[in-house]
């Protein structure tokens, strides 16, 4: 797939969420070909596939998110998320759907899922729930509050968050689906989320990417460490962790600016040359943003 089938989209949807929920399957109702759909709940999709689909957008469908893939490192599948869509030169989201599948059990699965939708969009400055569907399979009555609670510990507000029940995709009519869609996605074109992804060259090895995916073996002082402990009954209450450690940055990341330095471009110094220096032209200059343990911005 070419860069070139994405330019200029009129949207970017971004599915997540639990295995066997609908998610590959939704990408027909908005005209993505050649779909890998699973028929159980195992996972049919390993890694992260882009769609093109009608009015020139995509579909951007992702590796299940549930219980039963509790080890999986959530930073490798971030990162293989946005370094798929670096490579298609996609720099925005307007819509995340976030499939789940009612469950009283599934609190912790909830809070996993939607601290990753947070993480994914933590350096977009406005509320990425705003341009959230929370699409629950069910019927009508099927109770919503689990998807919701975990959603309100991690948002400022939830009161653009839409919301999608349905039993079985395969039982309405898929125009009935679409235009359900676009009344819930009403505005989310007109503002993305914008996950402003920038390429550094590192200046250590060959790596050219963003600094908060750069490959932990270069680009880190890391350290080790367990990113929660839950409780579980095993005869008496016990901590565990609920995954494996894994690496990430020991220190805060500075966000990219701008600055006003001297303009040296022929026009500027045409201006100097006929105010006899009086006007001294500036320009801005992007300072990339860097991890704080990552030597300052070399990389």
């Amino acid at each position: 797939m070419s860069k070139s089938s994405f330019s200029n989209p009129s949207r970017c949807i971004f599915a997540i969420g639990n295995t066997g929920t609908g998610k590959s399957f939704t990408a027909t109702f908005f005209g993505a070909k050649n779909v890998k759909i699973g028929r159980s709940t195992n996972s049919e999709i390993n890694e992260v596939t882009i769609y093109n689909i009608k009015d020139g957008g995509f579909y951007i469908d992702t590796p299940g998110l549930d219980a039963s893939h509790e080890n999986t490192n959530d930073e490798k599948i971030k990162r293989s998320i946005f370094f798929k869509m670096m490579e298609e030169g996609i720099e925005n989201i307007t819509t995340i759907l976030w499939f789940v599948a009612p469950d009283d059990r599934a609190k912790a699965s909830y809070k996993r899922q939607a601290k990753f939708i947070e993480t994914l969009t933590k350096y977009y400055t406005g509320n990425a729930w705003d341009n959230t569907i929370i699409v629950i399979k069910g019927a009508s009555d099927t109770n919503s509050a689990g998807p919701r609670d975990a959603a309100r510990e991690m948002a400022t507000s939830l009161s653009r968050t839409g919301e999608f029940k349905i039993l079985l995709f395969e039982s309405l009519p898929s125009n009935s689906v679409y235009r359900r869609y676009e009344s819930l996605m009403k505005g989310h074109v007109e503002r993305p989320i914008l996950l402003e992804i920038r390429r550094v060259k590192c200046l250590k090895c060959p790596e050219e990417t963003d600094p908060r995916f750069a490959s932990p073996k270069c680009h880190l002082d890391s350290e080790s460490f367990h990113p929660d402990t839950e409780l579980v009954h095993q005869g008496n209450v016990i901590d565990i962790h609920p995954a494996s450690h894994f690496q990430k940055h020991s220190d805060l990341y500075v966000g990219a600016t701008t600055r006003k330095v001297s303009d040296h471009s022929p026009e500027a110094w045409t201006t100097r040359v006929f105010t006899f220096g009086g006007i001294k032209p500036k320009r801005s200059k992007h300072i990339p943003g860097y991890w704080k343990c990552c030597n300052k911005g070399r990389c």
